[in-house]
């Protein structure tokens, strides 16, 4: 049978659902729409969006993504021919309808997920040869992750949960972790809190300590998953500045999946995903 568009939701989500084995970290890659620097303007192929490309290499590339699954109908494509690349610093907001495959992709630029086709270079390094260990080496350290459903684990504190991807870099020795996870905890106003568990927490408070998280080991690329989904609209509003002001202060990257007009609003550049392919938004 022939390819269609998937609208499938449990696919879309699919990416998050494995994000708690893999608590965070950098990335590398080559330019799009940097500022600064000549730049050629360059039509994307395969109906992707007009991109800026410069000499700079990107902190995340992906060059003709491509993701299917196997549905009773015949092949679901979900991604199609995909092409995106994030410059060192930018904010580059994703948006569509709900199951058009934004968290899929997310997930593939993370190294969450294995593409049908096509090629992603994260921290500068190609994603394609590397087995799941060796994508999560990648990650360490490097790529900070946000989820919409915050991925604490329930049975670790404030602190602890905090602590976990910098316990996987082993750089950082114990000492200096804690004195690292208390200050991101500070910084994010929950130094009161770190004794506290999760269900003891509101949910603005348990982003807070999940943005705490994802900045902790300074990472160069922050992937945020609809990460004022789960909030009303003022504690929303404060975890937009939070999330903003801290990458201000980090310098990564952020690339996010979002349908708040506001959140995307903030971001250096809009795409719209829609049909399996990403297209440019004013």
């Amino acid at each position: 049978m022939g390819t269609r568009p998937a609208q499938a939701n449990q696919v879309d989500d699919g990416a998050g659902d494995q994000a708690a084995a893999h608590h965070a970290n950098e990335a590398e890659g080559v330019g799009a729409g940097e500022p600064g620097g000549a730049t050629a303007r360059a039509e994307a192929p395969h109906g992707g969006p007009t991109q800026d490309t410069t000499a700079t290499e990107a902190i995340c590339r992906a060059t003709g993504l491509t993701k299917q699954v196997n549905g009773p109908e015949g092949v679901l494509t979900i991604l199609d021919r995909v092409d995106l690349a994030v410059a060192p610093g930018e904010a580059v907001a994703i948006v569509g309808a709900s199951g058009s495959g934004k968290s899929t992709l997310l997930g593939l630029l993370a190294g969450l997920d294995r593409a049908s086709a096509g090629s992603i270079r994260l921290c500068g390094e190609a994603l394609e040869p590397l087995d799941e260990d060796g994508r999560a080496a990648l990650r360490a350290g490097r790529v900070g992750f946000v989820f919409q459903n915050f991925q604490l684990i329930p049975t670790l504190t404030a602190r602890e949960n905090v602590l976990l991807p910098l316990e996987l870099t082993a750089t950082v020795q114990a000492g200096e972790a804690r004195r690292i996870a208390d200050a991101a905890l500070e910084r994010v106003g929950l130094d009161e809190r770190r004794g506290h568990y999760p269900r003891q927490l509101s949910g603005g408070e348990q982003q807070r300590v999940a943005i705490a998280r994802a900045f902790a080991p300074s990472p160069a690329v922050l992937f945020a998953d609809e990460p004022t989904g789960n909030l009303d609209e003022a504690t929303g509003g404060r975890i937009i500045d939070l999330l903003f002001a801290l990458r201000e202060d980090a310098g990564a990257a952020l690339i996010l999946v979002t349908h708040d007009p506001a959140l995307a609003q903030r971001c250096d550049r809009r795409l719209g995903m829609s049909g399996g392919r990403l297209e440019a938004l004013g």
